[in-house]
């Protein structure tokens, strides 16, 4: 699942406005090497068309607003690797997944900040960051509503071996 936060201010009214998509799709390369795991090789990427927001009045907006017509997705590309040792995997422990960013079709690095928990040959990997649209190209205004200029992008993985 993929969360996008953003401030959203109709006239005097300022509220974080909340948009969530479970259409990620992508992969990630998890290498058993002794005693720990090495997670490489990741890039996901997600549809922006099946982002909703979470008060329905907000989601032509939200669509408008990141023009998902001609930016559909997003995508990250993970670059270096996280190693860790199983059993602190197995424990659930904190991670750092850096690598790139396209959104609204410009490509930045970014570092995710979050945890990974190994159960049964299952990994999951949450994890957030916050970022500037306009470093993206994004203009954030809609005419009657205004978007912030900071986005809080959070995400919840699930993989198998």
């Amino acid at each position: 699942m993929l969360v996008f936060s953003i401030d959203a201010s109709l006239g005097p009214v300022t509220q974080t406005v909340t948009g969530r998509t479970t259409g990620i799709t992508g992969h990630s390369k998890i290498v058993e090497q002794g005693s720990a795991e090495t997670i490489s090789g990741s890039t996901f990427t997600a549809d922006l068309t099946q982002l909703h927001a979470d008060n329905a009045l907000y989601d032509s907006a939200v669509s408008s607003a990141l023009d998902t017509a001609h930016y559909p997705t997003s995508t990250f590309t993970q670059t270096g690797q996280v190693t860790v040792s199983r059993s602190a995997l197995q424990a659930g422990t904190a991670v750092t997944l850096s690598g790139q960013m396209t959104f609204h079709g410009v490509a930045r690095a970014v570092s995710f900040s979050g945890n990974a928990i190994e159960s049964n040959g299952r990994f999951q990997v949450t994890g957030s960051a916050n970022f500037i649209l306009s470093d993206f190209g994004f203009t954030p205004s809609l005419g009657l509503i205004t978007l912030g200029n900071t986005a809080t992008l959070t995400f919840t993985l699930a993989m198998a071996r």
